[in-house]
């Protein structure tokens, strides 16, 4: 499972041209595919950019605590930093496999897990012998996550069918 993750330009950016190799948040980021969401702030897109691999995550008590080429890495310094996360434990995010999409993709290409695949057997819609985790039921995104959210793998023979993705 993939996650959807808003970034704000020039940042978003930089994960996928690979220039930011550690992206710092409040609570660690799952292991895996994270799509790159480029936020309408400060004139962005509003658009999925591309993609990149989220590694493992490095904890850091407070911002004083991270050593210089950590920030260096997440492309921040330390009073950005300290306006960014002001208190309490920091977690630097490992970036690898950044790719950029030639065509940007709409927040709607994508689905929220189905809410239901705990319990598909009372879903209507459930198929015992082709079961998905995003049925029918999933919603499409209409709207950023505030921080992050889980979403459906992007199907690659979709992407490069439509030429939007590049290596």
């Amino acid at each position: 499972m993939s996650i959807l993750l808003p970034v704000n330009p020039p940042y978003a950016g930089m994960l996928v041209d690979g220039l930011k190799t550690i992206e710092w948040r409040r609570k660690p980021l799952p292991e895996g595919t994270a799509y790159i969401y480029e936020t309408k702030k400060k004139g962005g897109s509003g658009l999925i950019i591309g993609e990149v691999y989220i590694g493992d995550n490095i904890e850091f008590p407070c911002v004083s605590d991270i050593p210089l080429r950590y920030l260096d890495k997440g492309i921040i310094d330390s009073p950005d930093m300290r306006d960014y996360i002001p208190f309490g434990t920091v977690y630097g995010n490992e970036v690898h496999l950044p790719i950029r999409y030639t065509i940007p993709l709409p927040l709607n290409r994508f689905r929220l897990p189905c809410n239901w695949k705990y319990d598909c057997c009372t879903c209507k819609l459930w198929n015992p012998d082709k079961y998905e985790a995003f049925c029918k039921r999933a919603e499409p995104l209409t709207r950023p996550p505030q921080s992050w959210c889980y979403c459906e793998d992007l199907k690659e023979e979709t992407v490069t069918e439509e030429g939007s993705k590049s290596k």
